[in-house]
Protein backbone atom coordinates (compact mmCIF):
# COMPACT_ATOMS: atom_id res chain seq x y z
CA UNK A 1 0.00 0.00 0.00
CA UNK A 2 1.27 3.75 -0.69
CA UNK A 3 1.88 5.94 1.45
CA UNK A 4 0.99 9.25 0.35
CA UNK A 5 3.53 12.13 2.00
CA UNK A 6 2.84 15.78 1.70
CA UNK A 7 6.22 17.04 1.33
CA UNK A 8 4.85 20.92 1.75
CA UNK A 9 3.66 20.08 5.03
CA UNK A 10 6.58 18.35 6.33
CA UNK A 11 8.88 21.35 4.98
CA UNK A 12 6.46 23.64 7.22
CA UNK A 13 7.30 20.95 10.50
CA UNK A 14 11.18 21.23 9.63
CA UNK A 15 11.09 25.09 9.22
CA UNK A 16 9.54 25.04 12.96
CA UNK A 17 12.09 23.18 14.03
CA UNK A 18 15.33 24.99 16.26
CA UNK A 19 17.87 25.37 13.65
CA UNK A 20 21.17 26.50 16.05
CA UNK A 21 23.70 26.20 13.00
CA UNK A 22 22.07 29.23 11.46
CA UNK A 23 22.60 31.55 14.11
CA UNK A 24 25.82 30.38 14.61
CA UNK A 25 27.47 30.70 11.70
CA UNK A 26 28.72 33.74 11.44
CA UNK A 27 28.47 34.19 15.73
CA UNK A 28 32.26 35.86 16.47
CA UNK A 29 31.36 36.26 20.30
CA UNK A 30 34.41 33.82 20.87
CA UNK A 31 36.86 35.90 18.79
CA UNK A 32 36.53 38.31 22.25
CA UNK A 33 34.53 37.43 24.74
CA UNK A 34 36.34 35.06 27.55
CA UNK A 35 34.07 32.56 29.47
CA UNK A 36 33.13 32.82 33.24
CA UNK A 37 34.18 29.31 34.23
CA UNK A 38 37.68 29.96 32.45
CA UNK A 39 38.06 33.23 34.04
CA UNK A 40 36.71 32.05 37.46
CA UNK A 41 39.38 28.95 37.74
CA UNK A 42 42.32 31.42 36.35
CA UNK A 43 41.48 33.78 39.79
CA UNK A 44 41.12 30.72 41.72
CA UNK A 45 44.07 29.37 40.81
CA UNK A 46 45.89 32.62 41.00
CA UNK A 47 44.54 33.28 44.63
CA UNK A 48 46.39 29.75 45.66
CA UNK A 49 49.50 31.06 44.38
CA UNK A 50 49.22 33.88 46.18
CA UNK A 51 48.91 32.82 49.17
CA UNK A 52 51.17 30.34 48.74
CA UNK A 53 53.56 32.54 48.16
CA UNK A 54 52.38 35.15 51.33
CA UNK A 55 52.52 31.89 53.84
CA UNK A 56 56.24 32.02 54.50
CA UNK A 57 56.55 35.66 54.58
CA UNK A 58 53.42 35.79 57.41
CA UNK A 59 55.67 32.95 59.58
CA UNK A 60 59.29 33.09 58.67
CA UNK A 61 59.10 36.56 59.67
CA UNK A 62 57.14 37.03 62.85
CA UNK A 63 59.48 38.36 65.11
CA UNK A 64 62.21 39.69 62.56
CA UNK A 65 64.10 43.04 63.28
CA UNK A 66 65.16 43.91 60.15
CA UNK A 67 63.05 46.91 58.38
CA UNK A 68 62.24 45.25 55.35
CA UNK A 69 61.73 41.72 56.90
CA UNK A 70 58.79 43.26 58.98
CA UNK A 71 57.70 45.00 56.04
CA UNK A 72 57.40 41.91 54.43
CA UNK A 73 55.52 40.10 57.56
CA UNK A 74 53.06 43.34 57.57
CA UNK A 75 52.17 42.97 53.76
CA UNK A 76 51.46 38.93 54.45
CA UNK A 77 49.46 40.37 57.37
CA UNK A 78 47.30 42.43 54.94
CA UNK A 79 45.80 38.99 53.53
CA UNK A 80 45.93 36.57 55.76
CA UNK A 81 44.91 38.76 59.12
CA UNK A 82 41.80 41.06 57.53
CA UNK A 83 39.40 38.54 57.42
CA UNK A 84 37.26 37.15 54.74
CA UNK A 85 37.42 40.00 52.39
CA UNK A 86 41.29 40.14 51.52
CA UNK A 87 40.41 36.49 50.25
CA UNK A 88 37.49 37.79 47.67
CA UNK A 89 39.34 40.61 46.27
CA UNK A 90 42.67 38.38 45.28
CA UNK A 91 39.69 36.04 43.70
CA UNK A 92 38.26 38.99 42.01
CA UNK A 93 41.32 40.54 41.26
CA UNK A 94 42.82 36.76 39.43
CA UNK A 95 39.64 36.51 37.65
CA UNK A 96 40.22 39.91 35.75
CA UNK A 97 43.39 39.19 35.49
CA UNK A 98 42.70 35.99 34.05
CA UNK A 99 40.65 37.63 31.49
CA UNK A 100 42.61 39.79 30.40
CA UNK A 101 45.31 37.21 29.85
CA UNK A 102 42.99 34.94 27.65
CA UNK A 103 42.09 38.17 25.58
CA UNK A 104 45.53 38.83 24.86
CA UNK A 105 45.80 35.13 23.47
CA UNK A 106 42.78 35.81 21.13
CA UNK A 107 44.16 39.37 20.30
CA UNK A 108 47.44 37.99 19.51
CA UNK A 109 45.69 34.85 17.15
CA UNK A 110 43.27 38.05 15.62
CA UNK A 111 46.47 39.73 14.74
CA UNK A 112 48.02 36.51 12.96
CA UNK A 113 45.42 36.99 10.20
CA UNK A 114 46.77 40.61 9.15
CA UNK A 115 49.52 38.83 8.16
CA UNK A 116 47.98 36.71 5.76
CA UNK A 117 46.95 37.41 1.92
CA UNK A 118 43.39 36.72 2.67
CA UNK A 119 42.03 37.92 -0.91
CA UNK A 120 45.27 37.45 -3.31
CA UNK A 121 45.88 38.91 -6.76
CA UNK A 122 47.27 35.55 -7.84
CA UNK A 123 43.28 34.64 -7.97
CA UNK A 124 41.69 37.72 -9.73
CA UNK A 125 43.08 41.34 -9.86
CA UNK A 126 39.01 41.80 -9.52
CA UNK A 127 36.28 40.40 -7.07
CA UNK A 128 32.98 39.28 -9.39
CA UNK A 129 30.04 36.79 -8.34
CA UNK A 130 32.12 33.55 -10.92
CA UNK A 131 35.24 34.20 -8.97
CA UNK A 132 33.74 33.66 -5.59
CA UNK A 133 34.34 30.11 -4.94
CA UNK A 134 37.66 30.23 -5.66
CA UNK A 135 38.35 33.10 -2.84
CA UNK A 136 36.26 31.15 -0.74
CA UNK A 137 38.42 28.05 -1.22
CA UNK A 138 41.82 29.97 -0.26
CA UNK A 139 39.83 31.75 2.73
CA UNK A 140 39.38 28.03 3.92
CA UNK A 141 42.71 26.35 3.25
CA UNK A 142 44.26 28.84 5.81
CA UNK A 143 42.26 27.08 8.52
CA UNK A 144 41.48 30.10 10.00
CA UNK A 145 38.50 30.14 12.30
CA UNK A 146 36.31 32.80 11.83
CA UNK A 147 34.05 32.53 14.77
CA UNK A 148 37.40 33.24 16.44
CA UNK A 149 39.01 35.97 14.22
CA UNK A 150 36.72 39.49 13.04
CA UNK A 151 38.59 40.16 9.84
CA UNK A 152 38.00 36.33 7.99
CA UNK A 153 34.35 36.66 9.63
CA UNK A 154 34.29 39.80 7.85
CA UNK A 155 35.54 39.40 4.65
CA UNK A 156 33.41 35.88 4.20
CA UNK A 157 30.37 37.56 5.59
CA UNK A 158 31.04 40.43 2.36
CA UNK A 159 31.76 37.77 -0.28
CA UNK A 160 28.81 35.58 0.63
CA UNK A 161 26.05 38.66 0.82
CA UNK A 162 28.04 39.83 -2.62
CA UNK A 163 27.51 36.92 -4.52
CA UNK A 164 23.39 36.55 -3.63
CA UNK A 165 23.09 40.70 -4.12
CA UNK A 166 25.04 41.46 -6.79
CA UNK A 167 25.43 44.91 -5.63
CA UNK A 168 28.34 47.31 -4.01
CA UNK A 169 26.38 49.20 -2.35
CA UNK A 170 24.58 46.56 0.10
CA UNK A 171 27.35 44.48 0.18
CA UNK A 172 29.30 48.42 1.65
CA UNK A 173 26.39 48.46 4.13
CA UNK A 174 26.05 44.96 5.15
CA UNK A 175 29.61 45.82 5.90
CA UNK A 176 29.45 48.79 8.13
CA UNK A 177 26.88 47.27 10.11
CA UNK A 178 28.76 43.96 10.89
CA UNK A 179 31.39 46.43 11.76
CA UNK A 180 29.00 47.55 14.48
CA UNK A 181 27.82 44.88 15.52
CA UNK A 182 32.06 44.10 16.27
CA UNK A 183 32.34 47.29 18.12
CA UNK A 184 29.07 46.24 20.44
CA UNK A 185 30.05 42.71 20.37
CA UNK A 186 33.94 43.93 21.91
CA UNK A 187 32.61 46.67 24.15
CA UNK A 188 30.12 44.17 26.00
CA UNK A 189 33.07 41.31 26.69
CA UNK A 190 34.71 44.26 29.22
CA UNK A 191 31.38 44.31 31.47
CA UNK A 192 32.15 42.35 33.80
CA UNK A 193 36.07 43.79 34.05
CA UNK A 194 34.32 46.98 34.53
CA UNK A 195 32.15 45.58 37.71
CA UNK A 196 35.25 44.17 38.99
CA UNK A 197 36.65 47.31 39.16
CA UNK A 198 33.78 49.27 40.68
CA UNK A 199 33.05 46.44 43.20
CA UNK A 200 37.07 45.86 44.44
CA UNK A 201 36.88 49.10 45.85
CA UNK A 202 33.61 49.01 47.47
CA UNK A 203 34.38 45.37 48.76
CA UNK A 204 37.42 46.77 50.50
CA UNK A 205 34.96 49.75 52.35
CA UNK A 206 32.98 46.85 53.19
CA UNK A 207 36.19 45.44 55.12
CA UNK A 208 36.88 48.54 56.90
CA UNK A 209 32.68 49.14 58.05
CA UNK A 210 33.27 45.51 59.17
CA UNK A 211 36.45 46.32 60.98
CA UNK A 212 35.91 49.51 62.90
CA UNK A 213 32.37 47.89 63.78
CA UNK A 214 34.35 45.20 65.99
CA UNK A 215 36.60 47.48 66.62
CA UNK A 216 33.95 49.79 68.33
CA UNK A 217 32.07 46.74 70.03
CA UNK A 218 34.96 45.74 71.51
CA UNK A 219 35.89 48.99 73.15
CA UNK A 220 32.50 49.64 74.17
CA UNK A 221 32.58 46.64 76.08
CA UNK A 222 36.14 47.38 77.64
CA UNK A 223 34.59 50.48 78.52
CA UNK A 224 32.58 49.23 81.24
CA UNK A 225 34.96 47.24 82.62
CA UNK A 226 37.66 49.82 82.85
CA UNK A 227 38.22 50.57 85.83
CA UNK A 228 40.97 53.73 86.16
CA UNK A 229 41.97 56.32 83.19
CA UNK A 230 45.12 54.76 82.66
CA UNK A 231 43.43 51.37 81.47
CA UNK A 232 40.81 53.15 79.65
CA UNK A 233 43.84 54.89 77.72
CA UNK A 234 45.64 51.49 76.85
CA UNK A 235 42.29 50.26 75.86
CA UNK A 236 41.48 53.19 73.71
CA UNK A 237 44.88 52.89 72.29
CA UNK A 238 44.07 49.50 71.38
CA UNK A 239 41.32 50.28 69.57
CA UNK A 240 42.83 52.96 67.99
CA UNK A 241 45.39 50.48 66.11
CA UNK A 242 42.19 48.33 65.35
CA UNK A 243 41.20 51.38 63.62
CA UNK A 244 43.64 51.24 61.60
CA UNK A 245 44.42 47.40 60.40
CA UNK A 246 40.33 48.02 59.49
CA UNK A 247 41.60 50.55 56.84
CA UNK A 248 44.39 48.40 55.78
CA UNK A 249 41.43 46.51 53.53
CA UNK A 250 40.35 49.89 51.57
CA UNK A 251 43.70 50.02 50.35
CA UNK A 252 45.00 46.37 49.80
CA UNK A 253 40.96 46.92 47.41
CA UNK A 254 42.28 50.66 46.30
CA UNK A 255 45.47 48.91 44.93
CA UNK A 256 43.88 45.90 43.26
CA UNK A 257 41.77 48.34 41.71
CA UNK A 258 44.35 50.32 39.87
CA UNK A 259 45.93 46.12 39.22
CA UNK A 260 42.91 45.73 36.94
CA UNK A 261 42.24 49.31 35.52
CA UNK A 262 45.37 49.89 34.05
CA UNK A 263 45.64 46.32 31.98
CA UNK A 264 41.57 46.84 30.96
CA UNK A 265 42.02 50.25 29.49
CA UNK A 266 45.21 49.14 27.43
CA UNK A 267 43.62 45.87 25.82
CA UNK A 268 40.36 47.32 25.51
CA UNK A 269 42.00 50.20 23.17
CA UNK A 270 44.06 47.41 21.40
CA UNK A 271 40.92 45.45 20.19
CA UNK A 272 39.55 48.76 19.24
CA UNK A 273 42.42 49.29 17.05
CA UNK A 274 42.15 46.22 15.71
CA UNK A 275 38.70 46.93 14.51
CA UNK A 276 39.48 49.64 13.07
CA UNK A 277 42.36 48.03 11.19
CA UNK A 278 39.64 45.46 9.94
CA UNK A 279 37.63 47.92 8.73
CA UNK A 280 40.62 49.80 6.80
CA UNK A 281 41.33 46.07 5.41
CA UNK A 282 37.85 45.60 4.19
CA UNK A 283 37.58 49.19 2.67
CA UNK A 284 41.00 48.79 0.83
CA UNK A 285 41.16 45.00 -0.21
CA UNK A 286 37.89 43.79 -0.21
CA UNK A 287 35.39 46.87 -1.97
CA UNK A 288 38.09 48.95 -3.71
CA UNK A 289 38.04 45.61 -5.79
CA UNK A 290 34.17 44.55 -5.72
CA UNK A 291 32.67 44.38 -9.49
CA UNK A 292 29.38 44.05 -10.45
CA UNK A 293 28.64 41.88 -13.31
CA UNK A 294 27.79 43.49 -16.52
CA UNK A 295 24.29 44.30 -17.50
CA UNK A 296 22.39 42.06 -20.09
CA UNK A 297 23.66 42.66 -23.92
CA UNK A 298 27.24 43.33 -22.19
CA UNK A 299 26.25 47.05 -21.69
CA UNK A 300 28.58 49.06 -19.49
CA UNK A 301 26.51 52.38 -18.02
CA UNK A 302 28.15 54.66 -20.01
CA UNK A 303 27.22 52.74 -23.21
CA UNK A 304 23.88 52.39 -22.05
CA UNK A 305 23.55 56.12 -21.31
CA UNK A 306 24.79 56.33 -24.86
CA UNK A 307 22.38 54.01 -26.31
CA UNK A 308 19.51 55.91 -24.74
CA UNK A 309 20.66 59.17 -26.06
CA UNK A 310 21.20 57.66 -29.63
CA UNK A 311 17.81 56.13 -29.31
CA UNK A 312 15.89 59.52 -28.62
CA UNK A 313 17.46 61.00 -31.19
CA UNK A 314 16.47 58.97 -33.68
CA UNK A 315 12.63 59.22 -31.97
CA UNK A 316 13.28 62.97 -32.11
CA UNK A 317 14.49 62.42 -36.34
CA UNK A 318 11.69 60.24 -36.74
CA UNK A 319 9.18 62.97 -35.19
CA UNK A 320 10.87 65.25 -37.30
CA UNK A 321 10.11 63.57 -40.74
CA UNK A 322 6.64 63.23 -39.38
CA UNK A 323 5.87 66.98 -38.74
CA UNK A 324 7.71 67.43 -42.38
CA UNK A 325 5.20 64.84 -44.22
CA UNK A 326 1.70 66.09 -42.03
CA UNK A 327 2.99 69.59 -43.19
CA UNK A 328 3.04 68.45 -47.00
CA UNK A 329 0.08 67.12 -46.94
CA UNK A 330 -1.75 70.11 -45.17
CA UNK A 331 -0.01 71.88 -48.14
CA UNK A 332 -1.53 69.59 -51.06
CA UNK A 333 -4.72 69.84 -49.04
CA UNK A 334 -4.99 73.79 -48.67
CA UNK A 335 -4.03 73.80 -52.98
CA UNK A 336 -6.84 71.15 -53.85
CA UNK A 337 -9.39 73.01 -51.34
CA UNK A 338 -8.19 76.27 -53.47
CA UNK A 339 -8.40 74.21 -57.03
CA UNK A 340 -12.23 73.71 -56.51
CA UNK A 341 -13.08 77.03 -54.86
CA UNK A 342 -11.45 78.67 -58.19
CA UNK A 343 -13.99 76.24 -60.29
CA UNK A 344 -17.12 77.24 -58.31
CA UNK A 345 -16.16 80.25 -58.43
CA UNK A 346 -15.94 80.21 -62.57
Amino acid sequence: MAIKVDRQRLAKMAARRKNEGLVAKYDNTKATAVSNAQGFLFGLIFAVIVYLILFPLLVVFDKSENGFLVFLHYFSELFYERGWVPYSLIIMMGWGLGILFFKSRKLKYQRQAMHYDLLPRVVSEEIRTENIEDFAEHLESLKIDSHRNFLMNRILRGLEHFSVRQNHADTANMLASQSEIDATTVESSYTLLKVFIWAIPILGFIGTVIGISDAVASFSGELDAAGDIDQLRNKLSEVTQGLGVAFDTTLVALVMSLIVMFPTTMTQKAEEDLLNQVDDYSNEYFLKRLREDKPAGGDTTVEQMAYLQQQMMELYQGQTQTFEQMSQLLAHYNQYVGGEEENLGS
